[in-house]
């Protein structure tokens, strides 16, 4: 895509919008979730890809391939996220910290205990 520069070129970054978005930016295109609550213990994700029309138009890059590779890889994120709510509704749950990986996740608890404490 064009105004990339050498260094992106293999990176993807990674970005939250409180309350409910998700973004990654990959050099190839852009992909967002949409988080959506529909009870206290469901909700609805919906996720989209951006490619510009060079990417289209290129031979270089198969759209299909990305859409493909992140579908499957948000179902198992998803799965995952299902039994680990599994464990949080059990009496023996105890919280603990996140990894260093996880660090978007302790931003928002971060910035919602701020905002509790502030309407207080």
């Amino acid at each position: 895509m064009d105004g990339i520069k050498d260094d992106d070129l293999n990176r993807v970054y990674f970005y939250s919008m409180f309350p409910n978005m998700l973004i990654s930016v990959h050099p190839e295109y852009v992909m967002y979730h949409t988080v959506w609550p529909v009870g206290i213990d469901k909700c609805r994700i919906f996720y989209s890809w951006l490619f510009s029309e060079n990417v289209f138009r290129s031979k270089k890059h198969n759209t299909k391939d990305a859409i493909d590779f992140w579908d499957l890889t948000n179902k198992q994120d998803w799965h995952i996220s299902e039994l680990s709510q599994l464990g949080v509704r059990s009496r023996k749950y105890f919280p603990s910290p996140y990894s260093g990986q996880e660090s978007l996740l302790a931003a928002f608890d971060e910035y919602y205990l701020s905002e509790l404490k502030a309407s207080a």
